[in-house]
């Protein structure tokens, strides 16, 4: 995907949403769905981020959670 994504992406009717940063630019991307893995250490983040629009998704967490070990609270965004 990310070697040709006007192809694989927006081609066939796809977005591809970018999270600017005032000051840094452009900070992230995403292409289905976006989400944020945190610890559950980080409260005042996570309640940010349900006052956002951020909801726990525990499939997520199970997808890709593991790939880091303080890992143990996935946020998907509902939108």
């Amino acid at each position: 995907m990310l070697e040709n994504p006007r192809t694989r992406i927006v081609d066939p009717g796809g977005v591809i949403v970018f999270a600017q940063h005032r000051d840094l630019g452009i900070v992230g991307t995403c292409v289905e769905r976006l989400y944020l893995l945190t610890n559950a250490r980080c409260a005042p983040a996570i309640h940010l981020y349900e006052r956002s629009g951020f909801v726990h998704d525990t499939e997520i967490l199970r997808e890709f959670g593991s790939r880091y070990a303080r890992c143990d609270v996935a946020m998907r965004y509902r939108g």
